[in-house]
């Protein structure tokens, strides 16, 4: 979390003239953080925005894909809990139901 703040916050501009990392690297990369997505998932999403940005793509778009990417891995994991039983639903609706209050709260 430290890296990325002080990446952003030394030189925030896109660079449309930084080359992107060779695509067979970055489909290492992506294949490393899906692993470390599905076993730990703590901190994805920075290490999602870095990749992305090593990628080429700004801030935005590669805030989108960690979105996509973060909700993948979610479902993925839910669906591998409930098959198991393993669900708290009373915790996991409360879970829910704040993190769509606080991210409606805070787009608006």
């Amino acid at each position: 979390m430290l890296g990325m703040t002080f990446v952003t916050l030394a030189d925030p501009r896109p660079h449309p003239t930084r080359r992107p990392l060779p695509r067979w690297l970055l489909a290492l990369l992506f294949l490393g953080l899906g692993f470390y997505g599905g076993f730990i998932q703590a901190g994805i999403g920075f290490l999602l925005i870095a990749v992305t940005t090593w990628a080429g793509f700004n801030l935005i778009r590669g805030n989108a894909i960690k979105v996509l990417n973060v909700f993948i891995v979610t479902v993925v994991a839910g669906l591998v809990f409930a098959w198991e039983g393993r669900i708290r639903w009373d915790d996991g609706l409360a879970l829910a139901a704040g993190s769509f209050v606080g991210g409606w709260w805070a787009s608006g």
